[in-house]
């Protein structure tokens, strides 16, 4: 990494960059995904029953996730 910024400050170049590990959670999903909450943050409903996440936006290792994240750039 630093051969690189260090060629690119040489040659007065400009150097975009993009973070990977937050780039996945730009992108919105299409199709709907539930999870299972984390450990400590699950809720119940009334009758006892595990409330699942509906998620809107896609999550670093989620399968689809690498199929969302051209469309968040």
């Amino acid at each position: 990494m630093r051969a690189l910024f260090a060629l690119v400050a040489a040659d007065d170049l400009e150097c975009d960059s993009i973070d990977i590990t937050t780039a996945f959670l730009n992108g919105d999903l299409e199709e709907e995904i539930y999870m299972k909450p984390p450990e400590g943050c699950e809720q119940y409903s009334r009758d006892g029953h595990l409330l699942y996440c509906l998620l809107f936006k896609a999550l670093y290792g989620l399968e689809q996730g690498g199929a969302v994240l051209p469309q968040a750039q």
